[in-house]
């Protein structure tokens, strides 16, 4: 692959970024002068774009992201050799549950590379995750959730009040999520489809979670 070296924020422990109104936390590209200026001293002759840098990984449920803002992130081939690994998200939580909060993902590659190209990925979940006031636009896949299948109890996780704009496949794609779980007063403006939730696994108590509240807008599928 070609992408092999773009750069990567791994989180081996606890991130604790919680900005305020007045002072967001920024993970941005080292092109994006709008941001703490010209970082990298070229005086604006190079822009920022999708794909410029890879992701923001998580694998620890004690983190949190609140009041924070990833711009222009999601490309990476992890093969260094010949072969090619693609894991394009702005933010990875691999098994494991941070919770993200009043923060901003925009920007998200849909350009370079193979495979899904997700904004927010929760992938193997298996503690109760709260994703809620967020702003995800200009992306492919918004939000994929992905549980780890037949747990018992079944987890309670929260997706609410976050909007979504722009995602050219799916505003929130479940694959799977608990009956437990709530899917609520999210709005939902120009994506291919609203909200994906994979059909009901026998025996492992998977349903229909809760969803309820939400608005959606210039979408080509509502609930599918």
């Amino acid at each position: 692959g070609g992408y092999q070296y773009t750069t990567r924020f791994i989180v081996d422990g606890t991130l604790v970024a919680q900005g305020t109104p007045q002072n967001k936390i920024y993970f941005t590209s080292i092109r994006d002068d709008s941001v703490a200026g010209d970082t990298n001293g070229d005086g604006g002759t190079t822009t920022p774009a999708d794909g410029d840098w890879a992701y923001i990984k998580f694998s620890d449920s004690s983190s949190v992201m609140e009041r924070c803002e990833v711009r222009y992130g999601g490309l990476r081939d992890d093969d260094m050799g010949t072969g090619e690994t693609w894991r394009n998200y702005s933010v990875w939580c691999y098994e494991s549950a941070p919770e993200i909060s009043s923060s901003v993902i925009r920007y998200s590659n849909i350009t370079y590379g193979a495979g899904f190209f997700i904004s927010v990925y929760y992938q193997n979940i298996s503690e109760s995750v709260n994703f809620s006031n967020n702003t995800i636009y200009d992306g492919n896949y918004g939000l994929y959730y992905s549980e780890v299948a037949s747990l018992y109890p079944q987890l309670e996780p929260v997706i609410h009040s976050n909007i979504f704009m722009d995602c050219g496949h799916a505003a929130i794609h479940c694959d799977p999520i608990s009956s437990w779980g709530q899917v609520t007063s999210n709005d939902i403006h120009e994506c291919g489809s609203g909200i994906e939730l994979v059909a009901s696994i026998p025996g492992t108590g998977y349903g229909i979670p809760e969803v309820s509240s939400n608005s959606i807008e210039n979408t080509g599928t509502g609930i599918l």
